[in-house]
């Protein structure tokens, strides 16, 4: 996906998720992001692995080693077939945003996210303006890709879909960081953000408006003063 901006060509490399900026490499807003602690991941994670040795013990498998390895990997792909399931949906909801051939559902999980999807349009009256829309911060250096650009309920805003178990502050951080970019790009003010998780269990949808711009941005530029100093001392342990 290539976007012509600030006189210069702003690429963004699907497949391997990366963005640069006329050649140079530009850090993206998740990848800035995964400097903050996750705290929920390791009680997940440990049950996970719990579940997996006491349903492997109930069958009667005396394997110890290699249900140990096993289980090890369990998570990893949970977390895959949620990541899965999640690119199935955001696809969908793109492709109806732009009104182009929908996607197949790949599981019963992405069809219920979808469910939730419906409900959420049907509940507000809601003008797409721009879906899978590419931004770029000049001034703080980062790129992104913004799910939506609408105006909902007659409110102008940029937006997220999560089909994640819950919203979190990270995506607080992450919908500033594409305000941001959008307002200093097209000189405008945006409302607030719209952050939307489409459940995949229940096909119920919970949305969220935040406009405390100043606040959520703060948090995502601490982030990103921390990202840089870590690739700083990553390049200078390794000359």
């Amino acid at each position: 996906m290539i976007k012509q901006m600030y006189g210069g060509e702003l690429i963004f490399d699907k497949e391997a998720h990366l963005y640069t900026f006329d050649g140079a490499p530009v850090p993206g807003v998740t990848t800035i992001l995964k400097v903050l602690d996750k705290p929920a991941l390791i009680p997940w994670a440990i049950g996970v692995t719990r579940d997996y040795w006491r349903d492997q013990i109930k069958s009667g498998r005396t394997d110890f080693d290699k249900i140990h390895k096993e289980s090890w990997n369990a998570s990893k792909k949970i977390a895959k077939d949620a990541a899965d399931i999640g690119t199935n949906v955001h696809a969908y909801a793109e492709a109806f945003f732009k009104k182009e051939p929908l996607p197949e559902l790949l599981t019963d999980q992405a069809k219920r996210g979808v469910e939730a999807f419906h409900k959420w349009l049907e509940a507000h009256t809601i003008k797409v303006l721009a879906a899978e829309r590419l931004v770029f911060s000049k001034g703080y250096y980062y790129a992104g890709m913004c799910d939506f650009v609408a105006e909902i309920d007659g409110v102008l805003t940029v937006g997220d879909i999560k089909t994640s178990s819950g919203i979190y502050v990270e995506h607080r951080f992450q919908t500033a960081a594409y305000q941001h970019a959008m307002q200093e790009e097209k000189q405008m003010k945006f409302a607030g953000r719209w952050i939307v998780r489409f459940d995949k269990k229940t096909g119920v949808f919970e949305a969220k408006f935040f406009n405390d711009f100043e606040t959520d941005f703060g948090g995502f530029k601490a982030a990103l003063a921390i990202h840089r100093t870590l690739q700083q001392i990553k390049q200078e342990q390794s000359v």
